[in-house]
């Protein structure tokens, strides 16, 4: 890029050495540098207005063309560094130092290795909801810490959030326009900058007017709906005035799958009159945790255990007790509710087997599983019909329910949980499974230690009921100890097949439908980063979700990510820690290898090396 400073240049007497350009804008450079003292690497950025700035190519010096225009932005630039010595907050980066050199001013800022939300946006397309959701409820988190300290960041967008590879956290960036404000008061107490800095479509009407005379935390709120709004589709959101004519384009989002309770919130978010808005950060992060979903219903099964206990009355929109539901073969009684998600609701049902004599009791309890989504379905006017005005939306995620109950009535294994049968009722779809009262593996992790061999021998469990779904060309793609139970008697069962796919021999799936995005922890970036010209489903998915099972097992903690394992790489010194022998870490280390074609080929292989390890009690 022009003007850049050469690589190699040294700045404070040698301190920091650049080592390439990372971006030109209007009105600064960045660069990659190298602390040479430290030796880890730092963010600088420089000054210098791209119109009204020259460099001397030998010297570095930079001058100024236009003193009296280039002064105003000088000061912004300055001020940043201000604003963000005050801040301390995991969310927000961090200023080392700021210091004048070159004719210029530089600020050296910690580097955070990832990529901006725009850019993941940009190469993946529009994101899963509750990834969006969660992305921009830390990063409204990190506003409410600015608001409460009397400070605007007046440009909130996804090129200003980075996301932190090794821990997925999204970090807000550069602070130029940021404005400190008078305590209860509106009026600004610092230099205004020019207002022509404020980004279209992410900034509201009050902000991009030509005399602004106050400021408000609305201004932010504003911009964090529009964020999700471009997260959610991965489209540029409207601006305020298309808002004011026309309203939201929530077409846009349903067609996205995006729930109506969200699309409620960006609604919110995004009015054009501001006192119509969230008025605080707080009510803004509140409203995101109400409408989040669980999209694989993935605590469902483990509520059955956990929640068992809890009072009926808790659960939104749940069958009345003692509704009868009719399946092909038997007739269920509802007990109790047992748990909610936000694809199905979970109950505990007593059994009668019809007959020409009548219904006979069969003295058993078992689970039913109803399709229910919590943000959009609700009750008829007899308690139990199921209403929903979401259309093809509804209807294409019925659709995958049904395909879970398919998919689990063809595992007819001891260790995969049985599916008793299915039917629709009530304007819905149900499947009556057997009941698990011994709680799940991740409750017994919290309870129990467990040695190496008992770690061994569990997993060689799980992974014989594994190995038969492959052997029926089943990916499970959500193993995880939240989704095995333990039976009273000690066995373990496979549940929530949420995720499940059948696949052809070689691999490629019999659907065209989306590789599920998994869990964080027990995916692997084959499967976390999955793209939609991808064309297979490798079995390696399972092996690595069985080695982080195990990892969880011995340490009692969730595995990394498996891009930190990627850029950081495996973890050898937790297992050291725990004093797990280096012939197990490094099986388990294999099966958790970021690369597929580095990790065991399938299950059975995975289990044929632990089987050859030497049997070790502690």
């Amino acid at each position: 890029m022009a003007n850049e400073l050469k690589i190699g240049t040294t700045l404070q007497r040698g301190k920091y050495r650049i080592i390439k350009g990372l971006g030109q804008s209007t009105f600064n450079i960045t660069y990659l540098a190298e602390h040479v003292y430290f030796k880890k690497y730092v963010v600088i950025k420089e000054f210098f207005l791209r119109d009204l700035c020259v460099r001397d190519e030998s010297s570095m010096v930079c001058s100024i063309i236009d003193s009296s225009i280039v002064e105003s932005y000088s000061r912004c630039f300055s001020k940043e560094a201000q604003i963000i010595t005050q801040l301390d907050h995991p969310g927000i980066i961090k200023l080392i130092e700021s210091f004048i050199e070159n004719g210029t001013e530089y600020h050296v800022m910690e580097y955070i290795e990832g990529m901006s939300l725009r850019d993941i946006v940009s190469r993946d397309g529009a994101l899963p909801e509750q990834t969006a959701l969660r992305y921009v409820s830390r990063v409204a988190e990190a506003i409410d810490y600015l608001h409460h300290r009397h400070i605007n960041h007046f440009d909130v967008k996804p090129s200003n959030i980075l996301v932190r590879r090794k821990d997925d956290m999204p970090i807000l960036i550069d602070f130029g326009i940021a404005k400190q404000y008078i305590m209860n008061e509106c009026y600004t107490s610092s230099y205004s900058p020019p207002m022509d800095c404020y980004t279209q479509h992410y900034a509201p009407f009050e902000q991009i007017a030509e005399k602004v005379e106050k400021f408000s935390p609305q201004i932010d709120i504003y911009a964090l709906g529009a964020t999700l709004y471009n997260l959610l589709t991965g489209s540029t959101p409207p601006g305020p005035g298309a808002i004011l004519e026309d309203g939201l384009p929530k077409d846009d989002l349903l067609n996205h799958g995006v729930s109506e309770s969200t699309i409620a919130v960006i609604e919110k978010a995004m009015q054009p009159h501001y006192k119509n808005r969230y008025q605080t950060a707080s009510e803004f992060i509140e409203a995101i945790g109400e409408c989040a979903i669980d999209y694989d219903d993935d605590d469902l099964e483990v509520e059955v255990i956990s929640m068992g206990g809890q009072e009926e009355e808790k659960f939104v929109n749940s069958l009345p007790i003692g509704t009868e539901l009719k399946g092909p073969v038997y007739i269920y009684t509802i007990q109790k509710v047992l748990g909610q998600g936000g694809f199905g609701i979970t109950y505990l049902a007593s059994v009668k087997l019809a007959g020409p004599l009548g219904a006979i009791d069969a003295n058993i309890s078992v689970c039913i599983k109803e399709f229910f989504m919590k943000n959009t379905n609700g009750r008829g006017s007899d308690n139990t019909t199921v209403t929903s005005g979401s259309g093809d939306l509804h209807e294409g995620y019925m659709k995958k329910f049904e395909k879970e109950a398919i998919n689990l009535s063809k595992m007819t294994d001891n260790s995969i949980i049985n599916v008793i049968e299915s039917f629709k009722a009530n304007n819905t779809v149900y499947y009556s499974m057997e009941y698990i009262d011994g709680g799940s593996l991740d409750d017994y992790i919290k309870l129990h230690t467990f040695t190496e061999e008992e770690a061994v021998q569990t997993t060689l469990e799980i992974g014989k009921a594994v190995s038969f779904m492959h052997s029926k060309r089943m990916l499970h793609l959500d193993l995880k100890p939240k989704n095995i139970m333990r039976r009273k008697s000690g066995e373990y069962v496979l549940i929530d097949f949420g995720l499940s796919k059948q696949y052809l021999k070689n691999g490629v799936p019999e659907t065209s439908t989306p590789l599920g995005l998994g869990t964080p922890g027990y995916a692997p970036i084959e499967q976390m980063h999955y793209r939609k010209e991808d064309s297979n489903f490798p079995v390696t998915i399972d092996v690595y979700a069985l080695g982080a099972t195990m990892y969880k097992m011995l340490l009692s903690t969730s595995p990394p990510d498996s891009s930190f394992i990627l850029n950081e790489g495996f973890p050898y010194e937790e297992f050291e820690r725990r004093h797990v022998s280096k012939a197990l870490t490094r099986v388990i280390a294999k099966a958790m290898e970021p690369r597929k074609k580095d990790r065991y080929p399938t299950i059975d292989a995975f289990m044929k090396a632990l089987r050859a390890l030497p049997a070790r009690r502690r």
